[in-house]
């Protein structure tokens, strides 16, 4: 079963996320970390012939290390380079999505501050969990 890997520290954002994804999908799995060590660590413990997660994503504001912090070192390694990274963050900075992108991300998604934006929120997630999931990178 495919599944995503997702780095965040608060634990209703974990759950709202893993709920759109289900209302998306319910096969895609999600596997929760609280910080970009732990997405680290968890990436260390799987083996050549394991399942990987065909994506990872993460939050940019996170504790001990940031999500450009935990970006950096899994582009900086071999055997994580080619991990395709989305941050899912609340972060409204001007610079965020563009250090990030600068960084190796393969895109950034503004978390929906309200309700009624959640359903666009969940239709590019869509599109990106298909592209992924289909060997395709959803930024040309």
């Amino acid at each position: 079963m495919a599944y995503l890997l997702y780095a965040e520290d608060d634990f209703d954002d974990q759950q709202d996320f893993k709920d759109m994804l289900r209302n998306i999908d319910p096969n895609i799995r999600v596997v929760l970390v609280h910080t970009g060590q732990a997405m680290l660590q968890y990436l260390d413990t799987l083996g050549p012939h394991e399942e990987w997660p065909f994506m990872l994503v993460m939050d940019m504001n996170m504790p001990v290390w940031d999500g450009i912090r935990t970006l950096q070192t899994l582009k900086q390694a071999p055997r994580y380079a080619g991990l395709p990274v989305i941050f899912y963050s609340t972060s409204s900075q001007a610079g965020d999505a563009a250090l990030a992108i600068d960084n190796g991300a393969a895109a950034f998604v503004r978390k929906p501050t309200r309700q009624d934006q959640m359903q666009g929120v969940a239709r590019q997630w869509a599109e990106y969990c298909r592209l992924f999931l289909k060997g395709k990178s959803p930024i040309s």
